[in-house]
């Protein structure tokens, strides 16, 4: 058996380099199915599907708190993670972390470092140890004892060299020195992302930390043994309960919620990724349609052969089984060049992701990714060889026999086969094509938006403005009325503005009231986004004024109180009358109101990019409202060399220990990541589109040149009769047409169906809108329309005599 099976490997080889364009086009484009699909796949896997790299990661889960009255949830207060560890049986163990963020110096150049600041039972709950070094210490959490920090593998490399001598050495955090203990391992901390990768990691010490920011970032329990995520669930709403029994007025309207904590972090990327494999599943269907149709049509060609060799006493199976091998090995040369291919194109995948993609860093081509290529390898193989050999061998022995016996034995059942193929293909190239479509109608709406403001050449970057360096407000305004005249000095600076509130960097939302509005009115009040800013603000966001002014230099501490407010504000408060004038204030407990007079109006902006709604905006003055987490933000000269240099170097003229980014982030760079995921997704449908419509052109192009070879002596004996050109190409264009025209109508039943599921990544456009299926419908019909002509245009130059000989 096994002699035999060889013997039919070594055969089909040989006959597979005897058609040497069929074998070509057929390994490419299983290739490109094969290729193309193991690359996607490796994303998926690596992301959505791998755990996550801990300790019995299954175990993990994230602790949610939910507000009921609108389902918001977040990591729950240090107090209830207490109370957690103690009253809960089903966790082994639970930890939590908050963001800790300073200012780091004693290196080469000050530094802001954003990171975690961990309970002492953090990184043994993950299961992780440090790459070099140690975690923390039980004395190491009290107050006064926990200045010791350990460092992001990343940080450590790109700011310590990648030294072992690290360990031991002191920093400067905060103007306090700490000491580094431990280094982490490569890729612990970039779980959620380059963007939100935490750089270094301290203590959390609960009389310091925690009575500042409560809350805590995450909250994670380890389950014990054989617990499940049903009974942990089951445990908090016991939980819950009894907190609100215990004070009903924190707890009435909250209640807790677990998942695992992988879904936790990439739960929101998993539709994306489930959507692109199935998009590049289709893409992998077209390119197997297409080969089996060349099977298809090869096989119409070798029947002379099939009968002698059927006459010669071979079984059906045994000329299925040979013929098989054929489209095996045709599969084994196209996978192994899809796999180089998946190998290749994984570094432009990874490029075009968006950075803050979970797990971006854990992306690889592993044994898992390459046994699912294998087997869809095998699986093609097998799929689209098995229809057309068992067609191949339903052979007439008598007409096959016969000179000239291949086109008397292609019958009817066999064309009725490829002209289904070709729907097919048509069918679900239309299903990508129009998914292609409104993702591009998607990012087009995006880049349409307008956001408010102008972000190129605005650069920006948080300061941090240490207490005990600036005890008051009235330091921090000279601090910032120093600087700003600094960068006045700076040629490449158009205009600088300090601000407590920007773009992507969050700002602080208030209740506003206002003044003689009665008790009804006020329950039409909403919170709204405060900034606290210098003058120059909006020339630097280049942010229209619509009516009113613009803060000034007199507007200090000791001058009436004032507020600019945008329009969104505007209409929601003062929907028929002029707001300026009027009388704001913020709702700040039970504290006195300060009412201040609205002299601005400005323009709308939009706080977290295009996808989301702008939020309504207050603005006060600098030196009228508390400057807390100061941003920097100026405008420069297009061209101008390293703004964060600039910057640093005036920043640092005034206060040499503050430190500032020397690469300053751009807030156009903010906008391209916000829309992130729904131009990798248009890059990925735009791709696997693309190589659809060539799949679906190519399969239509064969069919037809297939068709019109074997009428070449009906058409020479017609043309020989006075046939003219136009009676030969009507017949087989409209052919071709028909089969098209079935493809599209399918095609867009399948799309109207499938495109819902993209409706969670569209922007301003529906899943089933007309325009885009018509154009779409429009272009795949010409490109389908060409595809068809070519053959029969051809057909028409068919030499009668040379027709009439081959018969």
């Amino acid at each position: 058996m096994l002699s035999d099976l060889l013997h039919d490997f070594r055969y089909g080889f040989r006959q597979l380099i005897k058609a040497r364009g069929f074998t070509v086009v057929a390994i490419l484009t299983l290739a490109i199915g094969i290729g193309t699909t193991t690359a996607i796949f490796s994303i998926v896997n690596s992301v959505a599907l791998q755990p996550m790299p801990y300790e019995d990661a299954e175990q993990l889960l994230e602790i949610r708190q939910v507000r009921i009255s609108d389902q918001r949830a977040f990591s729950p207060l240090w107090e209830t993670i207490e109370e957690l560890q103690k009253q809960t049986e089903v966790f082994d163990r639970v930890t939590a972390s908050t963001g800790m963020h300073g200012n780091l110096s004693g290196v080469d150049f000050p530094v802001r470092v954003f990171g975690h600041a961990v309970a002492l039972n953090y990184f043994s709950t993950l299961g992780v140890q440090p790459l070099i070094g140690r975690t923390f210490l039980p004395e190491e959490v009290i107050e006064g004892n926990g200045n010791v920090v350990i460092l992001n593998h990343t940080f450590w490399l790109t700011q310590f060299n990648g030294r072992e001598s690290v360990l031991e050495e002191k920093v400067l955090l905060n103007d306090e020195p700490y000491t580094i203990v431990g280094v982490m391992p490569p890729g612990f901390s970039k779980i959620t992302g380059e963007m939100s990768s935490p750089k270094a990691f301290s203590p959390l010490v609960a009389n310091n930390v925690v009575d500042s920011m409560r809350f805590m970032r995450e909250c994670i329990g380890r389950l014990k043994p054989g617990a499940t995520l049903e009974q942990a669930q089951a445990e908090l709403d016991v939980f819950a309960k009894r907190m609100e029994a215990a004070d009903p007025e924190q707890w009435r309207n909250f209640n807790l919620r677990v998942e695992p904590l992988l879904d936790y972090h990439v739960g929101e990327t998993k539709p994306t990724l489930y959507l692109l494999l199935g998009a590049v599943g289709f893409l992998l269907l077209i390119a197997c349609v297409n080969v089996a149709n060349l099977l298809l049509a090869r096989a119409s060609s070798r029947q002379h052969e099939i009968a002698l060799r059927s006459a010669l006493g071979a079984s059906r199976t045994r000329v299925v089984r040979q013929l098989l091998a054929e489209s095996v090995l045709l599969a084994v040369i196209g996978g192994a060049i899809g796999i180089l291919f998946a190998f290749w194109s994984m570094n432009a995948l990874l490029t075009f992701a968006p950075v803050n993609m979970p797990r971006l860093n854990e992306v690889h081509i592993d044994g898992f990714a390459l046994f699912f290529s294998c087997a869809v390898t095998m699986l093609t193989g097998i799929g689209f060889g098995l229809v057309p050999a068992l067609q191949a061998t339903k052979v007439d022995l008598t007409l096959a026999m016969k000179e000239g016996g291949r086109s008397a034995g292609d019958g009817q059942h066999r064309t009725r086969l490829r002209n289904t193929l070709v729907v097919i293909e048509v069918a679900l190239a239309l299903v990508l094509l129009i998914g292609a479509g409104l993702l591009t109608r998607t990012f087009a709406n995006l880049q349409n938006v307008d956001l408010g403001y102008d972000g190129d050449n605005v650069h920006l970057a948080r300061l941090m403005m240490l207490d005990e360096n600036y005890p008051d407000d009235q330091s921090r305004v000279t601090f910032t009325d120093r600087a700003l005249e600094q960068l006045s000095q700076r040629p490449e600076i158009v205009a600088a503005s300090f601000s407590t509130g920007a773009p992507y960097f969050g700002n602080l939302r208030v209740l506003l009231d206002i003044e003689a509005r009665t008790e009804a009115d006020m329950s039409r009040l909403s919170r709204v986004a405060l900034s606290t800013i210098t003058p120059d603000y909006f020339l630097v966001m280049n942010a229209p004024l619509l009516s009113g002014r613009t803060f000034t230099e007199r507007d200090r501490a000791d001058s009436p109180l004032v507020a600019i407010i945008d329009d969104n504000v505007a209409r929601q408060h003062f929907p028929d009358e002029n707001p300026i004038g009027q009388r704001i204030a913020f709702v700040r407990s039970e504290a006195p109101r300060e009412w201040r007079e609205i002299v601005g109006v400005v323009g709308n902006i939009y706080l977290r990019g295009a996808a989301d709604e702008a939020a309504p905006g207050v603005y006060t003055p600098w030196s009228q409202y508390r400057t807390f987490s100061p941003k920097i933000l100026v405008r420069v000269r297009p061209g101008a060399p390293n703004p964060g240099r600039t910057v640093a170097e005036a920043i640092q003229k005034v206060d040499a220990a503050m430190p500032v980014p020397t690469t300053m982030s751009n807030l156009s760079e903010f906008d391209g990541h916000m829309i992130a995921p729904q131009r990798y997704a248009l890059f990925l449908f735009g791709v696997f589109s693309g190589f659809a419509l060539l799949l679906a052109a190519l399969g239509i192009y064969g069919v037809m040149s297939y068709n019109v070879n074997q009428r070449t002596n009906e058409i020479g004996v017609r043309m020989a009769l006075g046939a003219q050109p136009k009676d030969i190409l009507r017949p087989i264009f409209i052919q071709g047409s028909k089969l098209v025209l079935i493809g599209l109508i399918i095609g867009i039943g399948g799309a109207l169906a499938g495109t819902k599921l993209l409706a969670s990544m569209l922007y301003d456009t529906s899943p089933s809108d007309p325009l885009t299926f018509i154009i779409i419908s429009t272009v795949l019909a010409l490109v389908a329309a060409l595809a068809c002509y070519i053959p029969a245009l051809r057909a028409t130059k068919v030499d009668p005599m040379v027709a009439l000989r081959t018969d």
